[in-house]
C-alpha cells in the first residue's frame, strides 16, 4: 500500500575492532525502491554513533523491504561500509509505528546493531 515511511535511525553499537573506527564518522543510507536517503555523519562518534534526525521516503510500489547501509564517511569508496541491514516493512506497516534493534552485517558476519524507529503513514 502506497504511503510515506519515516525512519529514525537513533544509535548503533558497532563492534568492529579496528583502530581506525575509534575516529569514525557514521551516517545512515536508507533506500526504498529506487529512493535513498541519508542521514548526517556522527562526528566522531566511533563505535557508537548517535543521530537525532529523520529520513523520509515515499513507498510508492508496495515494497516489502528497506535497505539500511551505516557507512563511514572518513574512509569514502568501497572500503566505508561499517554494515547493512534488510528491513521487513510488514510489521511497519500493520503496527504503524516500530522501534528496535537490527542486526548490521558486512561479509556475511554480524558487524553490530542499529536501533531504528520507524513509523508508516498510509495515504
Amino acid at each position: 500500500m502506497p504511503g510515506t515511511v519515516i525512519f529514525r535511525p537513533i544509535q548503533a553499537k558497532l563492534n568492529k575492532d579496528e583502530d581506525a573506527l575509534v575516529k569514525a564518522d557514521p551516517y545512515c543510507k536508507i533506500k526504498l525502491g529506487w529512493h535513498t536517503a541519508k542521514t548526517s555523519a556522527a562526528k566522531h562518534s566511533g563505535l557508537h554513533p548517535k543521530w537525532s534526525e529523520e529520513v523520509v521516503l515515499e513507498r510508492k510500489h508496495d515494497e516489502k523491504f528497506a535497505k539500511l547501509k551505516v557507512k563511514d564517511r572518513e574512509r569514502p569508496g568501497l572500503q566505508d561500509l561499517l554494515g547493512e541491514t534488510q528491513i521487513d516493512l510488514s510489521a511497519v506497516e500493520s503496527q504503524g509505528k516500530v522501534r528496535q534493534w537490527y542486526n548490521l552485517y558486512h561479509n556475511k558476519k554480524v558487524t553490530g546493531e542499529v536501533l531504528l524507529e520507524i513509523e508508516y503513514d498510509k495515504h
